[in-house]
């Protein structure tokens, strides 16, 4: 692919925003990142000098470079940001752009809205479906479903991310609709988890949130992002955490012969099944590692699928109709859980319990 045929990018905002810009050197072939856009920090201007681009603090300087595409990566409006309103301007002057989520469900329609009648692309982009871990514990989902319907579903995830976890399980159940959801219990001062009951697709499901923020530094006081639980009459598969491993756990089985009698030494293909399966290639790794490598690469893969569905527009508005669908439902559990409690800043330790576990047995020998 020649320079000609390169995407021009401007990619708004530096915090997340840090993810695209590396993804964007993943992708030198495809796009051609041509400034950054942001309030004039310290810090945007180090990543403008970096890149060798320019550091816009006007969107309207920005426009100028008619760049292809706008990654923007500023909060929305329901967050407390300005990241519609920006993608909104760009859509105006004809130029695509990927929004970073949550958005509003009204501005979202908006966003769709005025992309169609400006004749270009606009995506919302829900970044965890495309994380490794999470992207093939969505696959591996669809593999048993062709074994064994699922049952249930339990999930727990910290407020933060609640409208990413609509976005998996609707992923995992083809769908949403019909939903319901209802409040069986709030968080208070000693639960941090509020705790929902109800259905997606006719599936019943629990899911716990911690409905807490702390406000100096509110992504970085949570209890965890994701954990998922799907149950089925064969067994359970587990997604650890939104970083962990999947399990895949059998359902014990005893089968009884013609006297009721439970016998070890007949044959019995389900005792010959492991207690447990830790699916895929899955290792550990460092914190640094995930941000570095697996973020980086799902906003690749976030770049690489927006390019592919440049010329199959079904696609796109299959993918935006959806995207609606789950801002109704994550907008609708939002209803019912209710202001999240304001809590103060965690105290964390660094902590490795394997490395405590072989400290305390090299104690003991």
């Amino acid at each position: 692919m020649n320079d000609l045929n390169r995407k021009k990018v401007i990619v708004c905002g530096v915090g997340f925003g840090q993810f695209y810009l590396r993804a964007l050197e993943l992708l030198k072939k495809e796009y051609e990142l041509v400034g950054i856009l942001s309030k004039g920090s310290d810090i945007s201007l180090e990543y403008a000098n970096k890149y060798g681009v320019p550091l816009f603090t006007d969107i309207s300087e920005a426009l100028k470079m008619a760049p292809d595409l706008a990654c923007v990566v500023v909060k929305s409006t329901v967050v407390g940001g300005s990241g519609s309103q920006i993608a909104q301007e760009f859509l105006k002057h004809k130029i695509n752009v990927i929004q970073e989520h949550p958005v509003h469900l009204a501005e979202l329609v908006q966003n769709v809205r005025l992309a169609k009648s400006c004749g270009c692309r606009y995506i919302l982009n829900t970044f965890y479906p495309n994380l490794k871990r999470v992207s093939d514990f969505i696959q591996t989902s669809h593999i048993l479903m062709k074994h064994c319907a699922i049952q249930y579903i339990h999930a727990t995830c910290s407020i933060h991310v609640l409208f990413p976890l609509i976005d998996i399980l609707g992923r995992i159940t083809g769908g949403f609709r019909p939903w319901e959801f209802k409040l069986l219990n709030g968080s208070n001062e000693n639960v941090p988890f509020s705790i929902i009951s109800g259905n997606i697709r006719g599936i019943p499901l629990s899911i716990n949130v911690q409905n807490e923020i702390e406000p100096e530094n509110p992504e970085n006081n949570t209890l965890l992002l994701h954990a998922i639980d799907l149950f089925t009459m064969s067994g359970k598969l587990t997604l650890t955490g939104t970083n962990g491993i999947i399990v895949w756990e059998p359902c014990m089985n005893k089968k009884l012969d013609k006297n009721g009698v439970f016998r070890l030494d007949r044959k019995d293909e389900f005792l010959n099944l492991p207690t447990y399966e830790i699916l895929g290639n899955q290792q550990e790794i460092r914190f640094r590692q995930m941000f570095l490598e697996e973020w980086t690469k799902s906003i690749k893969k976030s770049l690489e699928c927006f390019c592919d569905l440049q010329n199959e527009p079904s696609k796109v508005n299959n993918e935006l109709q959806y995207a609606i669908t789950a801002t109704e439902v994550w907008q609708d559990l939002g209803k019912i859980l209710g202001n999240a409690k304001i809590i103060k800043k965690y105290e964390k330790a660094a902590l490795s319990l394997k490395a405590e576990t072989k400290s305390k047995k090299s104690l003991q020998v």
